[in-house]
């Protein structure tokens, strides 16, 4: 196969904590519910410095990291029904949670699981295609496993709204469009300079999440629309969005069968609030104990509320140069911090059309 192909070259984490290297790898053979993908663009999630920087999830070197994935496929293995080869798809690749370093993103060729996988709309680039499946999974995990929110439209008789603290980030992003597009009202909190992004996503309302007052002012806004918030997602997740989150809860009077997802666990040490349910979220139970979850988001959902324009490819696109060669600027430019961007690299030597 590589005689046809060409190389495999990869991104390589050598050792625990190290820096990435670029050395050739085998290409591999799908197996059975696996496609073979030549990758185009990857982007990058928090998941991937943290790996590099903190020693945590993989145990096994060399590694190869990266989760978000657009590409084409190559060749499908036994039992896959919905791709063949020539078909654009965008993924989420499980090499990481896996422990299979042929399933990691960030080599041009990558082993996804056809679970995980979504055919990519002729009207998107790979760059924006590989910007939406981890964060999509993630919130609809949140959305519908942690906070029980129907998986469909919701109907007249249903009320409440949905609160996300921190819409500016990619999951925040994914959540607000989610419910927004099954006609939930979303509030949402980020620095001022998106506020007007958000709503145009389908948030009712944003506000500074700095702002002493914001929890008082999504209480009102709240009461004022005679909602309850049925449950909110924290995207944060650090010291303060943990109460503030909390706070809001109490301000909009929605702490009794209140729910709130969150990215990191709960810490051990802060009281969980009275009547409110904590949840920490895992964005791989869609290939555990949530696969309907998986499979409405990726048999289906994502593609065609993407062609109908019910969502959009969000967070921006930011393309770090250099391909593969570029992988270790794209870590170290995540973990220094980013704001309303998705960092992306290209692999298969398509043009980046993000800004068309």
């Amino acid at each position: 196969m590589a005689n046809t192909l060409g190389p495999n070259i990869a991104a390589v984490l050598p050792e625990k904590q190290g820096r990435l290297t670029i050395s050739e790898r085998p290409i591999p053979t799908p197996g059975p519910g696996e496609l073979l993908v030549r990758n185009e663009a990857v982007a990058a999630n928090p998941s991937d410095w943290k790996v590099q920087s903190l020693g945590v999830i993989v145990d096994k070197f060399p590694a190869v990291l990266g989760s978000d994935v657009a590409g084409i496929v190559v060749s499908v293995g036994p039992g896959v029904t919905r791709f063949k080869a020539g078909d654009h798809v965008m993924a989420f690749a499980l090499g990481m949670v896996l422990g299979n370093i042929d399933g990691a993103a960030l080599q041009t060729f990558t082993i996804l699981n056809e679970a995980a996988t979504s055919h990519l709309p002729k009207s998107l680039t790979f760059q924006q295609g590989a910007t939406l499946p981890v964060a999509m999974a993630t919130a609809a995990i949140a959305l519908f496993a942690d906070l029980e929110l129907p998986m469909r439209e919701k109907r007249d008789n249903e009320q409440g709204a949905i609160l996300v603290w921190g819409g500016a980030s990619a999951v925040g992003v994914g959540a607000i469009q989610i419910a927004h597009a099954l006609g939930w009202t979303v509030y949402t909190t980020a620095s001022p300079k998106h506020h007007a992004w958000l709503k145009k996503l389908g948030a009712t309302d944003a506000w500074d999440y700095r702002d002493s007052e914001a929890a008082q002012h999504i209480g009102q806004a709240a009461k004022a629309a005679g909602l309850k918030i049925r449950g909110a997602i924290d995207t944060r997740s650090e010291d303060s969005s943990f109460d503030l989150v909390t706070a809001a809860l109490v301000a909009a009077n929605s702490t009794s069968g209140g729910r709130v997802a969150t990215l990191l666990p709960w810490p051990a040490d802060k009281p969980r609030p009275e009547g409110i349910e904590t949840f920490s979220t895992n964005c791989f139970r869609f290939v555990k104990d949530r696969q309907d979850i998986g499979s409405w988001l990726f048999d289906s959902w994502l593609y065609k509320a993407l062609e109908d324009g019910s969502i959009e490819p969000a967070p921006k696109v930011r393309v770090i140069e250099g391909g593969l060669k570029g992988a270790q600027s794209m870590l170290d430019t995540l973990k220094a911090g980013v704001s309303g961007e998705k960092l992306v690299i290209n692999i298969g030597g398509q043009p980046d059309r993000s800004r068309d």
